[in-house]
């Protein structure tokens, strides 16, 4: 098991996130990689916990990374932060990202 790509992935999420316009216009530019301090923005979204498990196998080393990406509101109901968080799964799920990470 390695954390040798954790900063790698973070960095790599992270910069997805922000290369999209339209979660970017979404969330007014409120993407940060740790909670923002202050007063919090009306909408956000924020890099969480990350967790690391072997998945070695007999042909290799291997790690499984999974990570928290946090849609944050202050607004009445969840559609805004629903529609937010599908946005995200388009750019990191459904828009065929490559983390290059390989």
């Amino acid at each position: 098991m390695s954390i040798a790509f954790s900063a790698a992935l973070q960095t790599a999420v992270f910069q997805a996130l922000v290369a999209n316009t339209e979660l970017n216009t979404a969330v007014s530019g409120n993407i940060f990689d740790a909670s923002p301090t202050g007063t919090p923005p009306a909408i956000y979204i924020s890099l969480g916990l990350d967790d690391m498990r072997d998945a070695s196998d007999k042909t290799g080393a291997g790690t499984r990374h999974d990570f928290v990406v946090s849609v944050v509101s202050n607004g009445s109901g969840f559609l805004q932060a629903k529609n937010v968080a599908s946005l995200i799964g388009e750019v990191l799920v459904g828009g065929g990202f490559d983390f290059g990470l390989r």
